[in-house]
């Protein structure tokens, strides 16, 4: 078993406890907010490493949850920071972040595992999801 696949099992065992009776998760990636992950990197690391939070989201056959991860760790949480139903999630999306029901940004670096994580999340959720609509104009007065 590759490191992707071990890695995303992993994930799976660690998130279960938190999910409701026979619910199965279906894909799952690893993001952090609030410093993307290049300017973690590249840009005194140290320094961000006191403010940066990590956050596992999960998408099970019947809700999206957003776990809190312990600092610095990857399978451990300190709970669920959200949770909605699939049908009803409200997800934003950019090339290397999502933000579900208008909570922040989370990032993934721009190529590699965690960043496939996220592409197969939004390929599972994409169809289930509701992009916020945009601002209907205000009405204009006919005569």
């Amino acid at each position: 078993m590759a490191l992707p696949e071990r890695q995303a099992q992993r994930r799976k065992e660690a998130v279960a406890p938190y999910l409701e009776e026979g619910e199965v998760v279906k894909t799952s990636f690893l993001g952090q907010t609030p410093v993307p992950p290049w300017v973690f990197l590249l840009i005194a690391s140290y320094v961000f490493i006191f403010i940066q939070k990590y956050r596992t989201v999960a998408a099970t056959d019947r809700n999206i949850y957003v776990m809190e991860n312990g600092f610095l760790r990857s399978y451990k949480f300190n709970g669920v920071a959200h949770k909605v139903p699939r049908g009803s999630a409200r997800i934003e999306s950019g090339s290397s972040w999502v933000s579900i029901d208008g909570g922040p940004k989370l990032r993934v670096p721009p190529f590699g595992p965690i960043k496939r994580g996220l592409a197969e999340f939004l390929a599972e959720v994409g169809g289930d999801a509701h992009a916020p609509s945009p601002a209907q104009p205000p009405p204009t007065e006919q005569s």
